[in-house]
């Protein structure tokens, strides 16, 4: 998530899977808004910054 974390009292469910995995540099995801530059890294880096091996996966559940 590039725009914070989420209260715990609001999560109201349990995650399923990881939809898309992005390597974003930790710097561009402080601000809450997506910033030219993070969505321009996406569309040029879409396929060598994809963590491809977390992508569609199942969430391994915690206690």
């Amino acid at each position: 998530r590039y725009w914070g974390f989420v209260p715990r009292e609001n999560i109201t469910g349990k995650p399923v899977l990881v939809w898309w995995s992005y390597d974003a540099p930790t710097e561009r995801l402080i601000d809450s808004t997506p910033t030219f530059e993070h969505i321009a890294d996406i569309a040029l880096n879409f396929f060598s910054k994809t963590r491809w091996d977390r992508t569609m996966r199942l969430v391994r559940s915690y206690p």
